[in-house]
């Protein structure tokens, strides 16, 4: 019998899809687990990081932009 308080919890999550970014020619530059991980990790919100990924926008500066997008 244990208690609660004394059992080790790892959140995962059964919903998240994976997360790459890429460069304008298509190359993966980072691979995340979901979008929440994706978010804090590039210092974004998660709401602004799904966004990015439904519209497909681009972020940097030429020539080193890049984008977000569900893995495949």
């Amino acid at each position: 019998l244990t208690l609660k308080k004394n059992c080790s919890f790892q959140r995962t999550s059964s919903t998240g899809c994976k997360i790459v970014k890429k460069d304008q020619n298509g190359n993966i530059l980072c691979e995340y687990s979901t979008i929440a991980k994706a978010a804090s990790t590039e210092q974004m919100c998660t709401a602004k990081m799904s966004r990015a990924i439904k519209s497909n926008t681009c972020f940097g500066k030429e020539p080193n932009t890049y984008f977000y997008e569900k893995k495949t």
